[in-house]
């Protein structure tokens, strides 16, 4: 005997009979919405948003009023009078200058209370030399056959820059500084 249905077709035949049916049942008027379910829980923070624009700069303040000006104080007294310099040298004749060789002088630093060995040239041979510093004699010689000399001049304690002066016999004359300094 020869089947006339296939297995397969009569199984899908059937299936979809049994589709059609129960949609065919259950088509009918919608029911009333059912109340609402409880609420969930809350989710989890999200992540920080980040930073806004800065905002406008605001308008500046009013300067305060200035204060009174100060009174002007009294003026200082005038100081009194310096006392007058010493008086100077008397000056040479123009003839004698006109005649005469420039005389030179070093002397060499010094620390206080020291010697300090001083030197000179353009004297007249064997003229008599006096070294002297603010009017006070601090040493003498006599300058060789050729006007020169070397005389060694002790110093006081004081520290400073000083003016030295030579002057000769036959009216030779020469200055230096002499200076008295720690070394």
């Amino acid at each position: 005997m020869r089947k006339l249905f296939s297995l397969q077709g009569v199984v899908t035949t059937l299936v979809s009979s049994l589709i059609i049916l129960a949609l065919a049942a259950c088509a009918g008027a919608v029911g009333p919405q059912g109340s609402g379910g409880p609420p969930g829980s809350g989710g989890s923070s999200g992540a920080q948003g980040s930073e806004g624009q800065p905002g406008v700069q605001g308008p500046g303040g009013s300067p305060g009023a200035s204060g009174p000006q100060g009174a002007s104080g009294p003026q200082g007294a005038s100081g009194a009078p310096g006392a007058p310099g010493p008086q100077g040298p008397a000056g040479k004749d123009a003839a004698t200058l006109a005649t005469t060789v420039p005389a030179s002088l070093i002397a060499n630093p010094v620390e206080p209370g020291g010697t300090s060995t001083v030197y000179g040239a353009g004297f007249a041979p064997g003229e008599s030399v006096s070294l002297s510093s603010g009017g006070k004699i601090l040493a003498g010689g006599e300058a060789n056959a050729f006007g020169a000399f070397a005389i060694d001049v002790k110093v006081g304690n004081a520290k400073g820059l000083f003016t030295l002066t030579a002057t000769g016999s036959a009216d030779s004359e020469a200055t230096a500084p002499l200076l008295i300094t720690n070394k």
